[in-house]
């Protein structure tokens, strides 16, 4: 194969590959903007702010099925790549078994300390009481989305990425349709909400499990869904990164809410239940380029074609950073509308079109920051993505959210997330340097 076939054919794995990746990672997200949207508009800021003070107990849910699901199929990819298939199956059944035990026992214990959750996370009066109602009901079907999430990049690793993105539009459908149902039909208000993620969830789970099913027929055995301490120990540790990648901007929210809720009050928090929703919109698709990529340099990585590697590696970099621009261009032109879209008043219009607009210039940043995330963790260098990953909520965000919130105020809080994300970058290229080879 000449040069030119190469970089075609590379090319079209690139795009077959992250392009559905970026869809299934923004659909994914979507499932609370779109709860947002239809609350924040029928119902008030309040109620908006309660489903935004909730969002890390779904985020918690949502990264253990993230980090087992990419774990495993980042080794499934690896063990394809040396034409080992008998145990690439047998990890995703392991996966199989690992995300049913975490989508029961987890909701569970959550259920049981959520009055100690919520106060932990300062809900207080009616944004208790809201937050309450909706994230009751997301924990009684916390199955499904651990589920929906977890068996996504195994589906997707397997080359069906078309499949894989239709399942999570799926749901996205079902959500829009129960959402306007439940509460501008039903007036059944955040617990409307919140009954129309998770039936919209269990539409997901059902096909990605029944699909993964058929997959593998070829294949299953009983004794694959017998966890294996070697395969949980790979996955675990490779899976690390990917959990906190989902994780950690759940974090950096209730860091961000405390300090809203110090220099703003409620309404400081109301506008950051807005440009919570657009940036996890936008960490999604640029968090979607790396995932994306991750299966092709997971395989080429296991049949010892570096030079494919760093090739894609930088056709990662590089889209991240032209969906960065791009997208921040778009934010500083409409930002008015977008805040708009999610019903805020027009006394809160100014400073939210502000937050918003400072927001946007950490979309480049983080880019880089998530593409080089997603390189390490593929090829396995578990400890330097890890580092990048937890270096941010364990220090950077933080810092930057206390010494600017000190300084500045609120307009200080609305500075610390493109402070932390700069300083990621640099952290994140660097990193890269330390494991270059040829």
């Amino acid at each position: 194969m000449n040069s030119k076939t190469l970089t075609y054919s590379l090319n079209k794995q690139f795009m077959k590959y992250v392009v559905p990746s970026m869809l299934s990672m923004l659909l994914g997200g979507f499932y609370y903007m779109i709860d947002g949207l239809f609350v924040g508009n029928k119902i008030g800021a309040e109620a908006l702010a309660s489903i935004n003070i909730v969002y890390p107990v779904q985020a918690v849910l949502n990264s253990l099925a993230t980090g087992i699901g990419i774990g495993s199929s980042v080794l499934m990819s690896m063990e394809l790549g040396r034409n080992n298939r008998p145990n690439a199956t047998r990890v995703v059944f392991n996966a199989i078994t690992i995300l049913f035990a975490v989508g029961i026992l987890v909701p569970l214990l959550f259920l049981f300390q959520l009055d100690n959750i919520l106060d932990f996370l300062g809900a207080e009066g009616v944004i208790y009481d809201g937050a309450k109602e909706y994230i009751h009901i997301v924990l009684i079907g916390g199955l499904a989305p651990v589920l929906g999430n977890g068996l996504n990049p195994l589906i997707r690793n397997h080359g069906k990425t078309v499949s894989a993105t239709l399942f999570m539009c799926s749901g996205l459908v079902t959500n829009i349709v129960l959402d306007y149902v439940f509460i501008y039909v039903f007036n059944w208000g955040l617990f409307g909400a919140g009954l129309a993620t998770i039936t919209a969830q269990i539409v997901v789970a059902t096909f990605n499990f029944v699909y993964l099913i058929i997959l593998s027929r070829k294949d299953i055995k009983l004794s694959y869904l017998i966890p294996k301490s070697y395969i949980l120990k790979k996955f675990v540790s490779i899976g690390l990164s990917p959990f906190g990648q989902t994780l950690i901007p759940s974090f950096i929210i209730v860091l961000t809410n405390w300090q809203c809720l110090k220099y703003g009050g409620d309404n400081g928090l109301a506008i950051y239940s807005v440009m919570s929703y657009i940036l996890a919109s936008v960490q999604l698709l640029l968090q979607g380029v790396g995932d994306g990529v991750q299966p092709l340099i997971s395989y080429y990585f296991g049949a010892e074609n570096y030079s494919t590697v760093n090739r894609l590696y930088k056709k990662s970099v590089l889209s991240s950073i032209f969906i960065g621009i791009f997208i921040m261009l778009i934010t500083l032109i409409f930002t008015t509308q977008l805040s708009s879209v999610f019903g805020v008043s027009l006394s809160l219009l100014p400073e939210t079109n502000k937050a918003v607009r400072i927001t946007s210039f950490s979309f480049v940043f983080f880019g880089i920051a998530r593409s080089t995330s997603a390189f390490l963790y593929a090829i396995g260098k578990t400890k330097y993505s890890a580092l990048l990953i937890y270096l941010e909520p364990c220090l950077i965000a933080p810092i930057g959210l206390m010494l600017l919130g000190y300084l500045f105020q609120l307009d200080g809080v609305w500075f610390a997330y493109p402070f932390s994300q700069i300083i990621l970058c640099f952290v994140a290229l660097f990193l890269r340097k330390k494991v270059m080879f040829q």
